[in-house]
């Protein structure tokens, strides 16, 4: 790969002369800094740090046993997921500090990172962009650089970095001699099968401005890596030969500030200096993950862990990102203003459109040809009849119509496509209130467009549909609520049993969901349709009766069709709370 160019001079000189007594230090910017071209972006104001990060705080000094060595990192940063240790401090059994930090930076590329450790090193003012309140002097050995050729790494790597900050009320010189990751053993093939897109590593020297003389236990390593949903991570790590544990406090919240105060900054002008127009993306696209405990299919392969602190954020902002929410996250009304809820809304909208159209479409009878049971005429009694045959060829219909569009919508959505299914999984906590909202409107808004294209292209009000017709002189409204009550129910279960159990997706994979879960409706719509005299089957799906009545008339039972699944998501929910499929390991 091309060395990454930046449109200054490609000879890196110190912008200062080195200052070593310190008779010029000062915090904050003076006149002069507010005339840098890189002044806007200079914020005095600094973060709060992260819940995460308190947290971690909050329990330290943790054991010893889940700290690590540097030269265990080459192990330790090399996996996936997390270790037991991201926020806080431990002292290891040698007496060195070790102090992890984790910083969420969403759209910080390691470019921008590698390309933020070259440029601010050379600069008092740019090295306080980083951290206002703390930073006072930075100047690196050797003096001028030829950068010509280099790639963004090796213009930090083999450079000393000497500088003064504050660490909690102390302010004391230090010395990073940036060093090849290599030294520490750690494999950089492994890097982009990690997601890691960048790893910064040096030695650290306390208290003096020195190139010799580090011993082998202080360094630090920040880590730039890329999570599934395509935002990125910054993991921080610190060890301090002899350091306190108060001093592992203080830099940890020190760090925490810095790295959130500067992440604004980096990508920003690290693209203005290259050229490159900010929000074009140089990355590789990646597929769009949307972590939803309620997605339809994929047996809740694609959800976050509620208990790992790396995805507390996220979840204050999706809660249902998470399975078995608390009432008060499911209740949190911030939902209503994400623009990801309304966009999946209307995905929700368009695909109960048309699955409410094509439903429809193959079920309507004229209504001249009566949906009520017709009396057998041969040996084989109701199964040679159309009572029969035409409910069975609307179950395979529906069975292979619903595999389709859950695999369709369901990495967009969820795929409900159907008030019941959200409901349900509402009631089972694996949707907030936002959502349900949102989605019921939704797709009542795809059943009545539906229900107007269905009047517009069969020309007529005058017909009936499977699955949304009763005779009330026939079926009395009480049985027909109980008819739809115990259809949606047992819709309900298997639905969950196949489609939603995370267990079973260990048996046979999330990609056979979608057909049981089809295949469950299609059983379900066409066993309730050719028993009784008059009833045309379970409706199963509120939003597509709500359509047909829309292009026909609206009957005096449609009430049942809302109520009785509302009913059988309530019971299916206290099932589902009282025997979880999610639990810890005993």
């Amino acid at each position: 790969m091309a060395p990454a160019k930046d449109m200054d001079s490609f000879i890196s000189v110190n912008q200062e002369s080195y200052d070593p007594d310190g008779k010029d230090y000062y915090l904050g910017y003076r006149e002069a800094d507010f005339k840098r071209p890189f002044a806007k972006y200079y914020n005095p104001v600094t973060p709060a740090i992260s819940d995460e990060v308190q947290k971690g705080l909050s329990a330290s000094p943790w054991a010893s046993s889940i700290g690590h060595t540097p030269w265990e990192a080459k192990t330790h940063m090399l996996r996936s997921g997390y270790t037991l240790l991201e926020n806080g401090y431990t002292t290891l059994p040698d007496g060195t500090l070790y102090i992890a930090v984790r910083t969420s930076i969403p759209q910080i590329t390691g470019d921008a990172y590698n390309w933020w450790f070259g440029w601010h090193l050379t600069d008092t003012s740019r090295y306080k962009l980083w951290n206002p309140i703390a930073h006072q002097y930075a100047w690196r050995y050797p003096n001028t650089m030829d950068w010509s050729n280099k790639s963004l790494p090796e213009r930090y790597i083999n450079t000393y970095s000497f500088i003064s900050e504050f660490i909690g009320n102390d302010c004391s010189k230090l010395t990073i001699a940036f060093i090849d990751p290599q030294e520490l053993g750690i494999d950089k093939s492994k890097f982009e099968e990690q997601g890691i897109e960048a790893m910064v590593v040096g030695r650290i020297k306390m208290g003096e401005h020195i190139t010799s003389g580090f011993d082998n236990k202080s360094f630090l390593i920040h880590q730039v890596r890329r999570k599934p949903d395509g935002e990125r991570e910054l993991r921080s790590r610190f060890w301090i030969a002899g350091a306190t544990p108060q001093v592992g406090h203080d830099l940890a919240v020190h760090c925490a500030i810095e790295m959130s105060q500067t992440a604004p900054v980096q990508e920003t002008y690290h693209r203005q200096s290259r050229g490159i127009p900010y929000g074009q993306n140089d990355m590789p696209l990646r597929p769009v993950i949307y972590p939803f405990a309620g997605r339809i299919g994929g047996n809740q392969g694609l959800v976050l862990d509620r208990d790992d602190p790396a995805n507390a954020e996220l979840l204050k902002k999706v809660p249902d990102a998470a399975p078995l929410m608390s009432i008060s996250e499911g209740f949190d009304p911030r939902g209503f203003l994400s623009i990801d809820h309304w966009k999946f809304g209307f995905i929700e909208c368009i695909g109960t459109m048309l699955n409410v159209f094509v439903t429809a479409w193959i079920s309507i009878r004229h209504s001249s040809a009566s949906q009520d049971a017709q009396a057998p005429s041969s040996a084989s009694g109701v199964y040679s009849t159309a009572t029969f045959l035409g409910p069975l060829f609307g179950g395979i219909s529906n069975w292979l119509f619903l595999t389709l569009f859950i695999f369709s919508f369901s990495n967009v959505s969820g795929s409900h496509l159907n008030p019941t299914i959200t409901m349900a999984t509402f009631f089972a906590r694996l949707i907030s209130l936002p959502r349900l909202v949102i989605y019921l409107a939704s797709q009542t808004l795809g059943g009545a467009l539906a229900g107007f294209m269905l009047r517009a292209a069969y020309g007529s009000r005058d017909y009936t549909v499977g699955g949304c017709y009763m005779n009330p002189q026939l079926v009395p409204a009480n049985e027909g609520f109980l008819l739809e009550f115990v259809f949606t129910l047992l819709l309900i279960f298997l639905s969950f049993g196949v489609g939603l159990d995370p267990r079973q997706g260990r048996i046979y994979g999330a990609a056979l969901s979608p057909f049981l879960v089809g295949l469950a409706l299609g059983l379900v719509s066409w066993g309730s349709a050719f028993s009784r005299a008059g009833y045309a089957g379970a409706s199963l799906n509120p939003a597509r009766c709500f359509g047909v009545y829309v292009a026909t008339s609206f009957p005096g039972y449609h009430w049942i069709h809302w109520v009785a699944p509302a009913i059988a998501s309530v019971g299916h929910g206290i099932a589902y709370f009282i025997v979880p499929p999610w639990g810890r390991s005993m």
